[in-house]
């Protein structure tokens, strides 16, 4: 696809399990620095808290990601004010993005378990 055709790029995360939950899966949207959307942003740029899809700032949410002993990867944080999501294991994360043609997604990062 011609890169003048994007109109839009967000990340998104995608199967964001809880670690040692009852099998819960969560999707937050992770967005780039320069992200502003009125309905998910205040008027100073930050970030609305409690979205219904959470959202998180993609360095951010990179910064509190860690490897835990037995390889799987934790968020190590409360995603987007929701004081119950905190300690989630990240399980994979897609590219998606909006084109004049439609909106297409893409899984760049899957965990698996360190040494497999």
């Amino acid at each position: 696809e011609d890169p003048d055709d994007v109109v839009e790029e967000v990340i998104e995360t995608s199967d964001v399990d809880f670690r040692g939950g009852v099998g819960f899966t969560y999707t937050a949207r992770l967005v780039p620095p320069d992200y502003f959307d009125k309905r998910h942003c205040t008027k100073d740029g930050q970030l609305k808290g409690r979205r219904p899809m959470p959202q998180e700032w993609a360095e951010d949410f990179l910064s509190k990601v860690t490897m835990t002993k037995d390889g799987l990867w934790i968020y190590r944080g409360e995603l987007n004010g929701w004081n119950g999501l905190t300690d989630l294991q990240v399980v994979s994360m897609e590219y998606v993005y909006k084109t004049k043609g439609g909106v297409f997604s893409k899984t760049y990062w899957t965990a698996r378990k360190s040494g497999k």
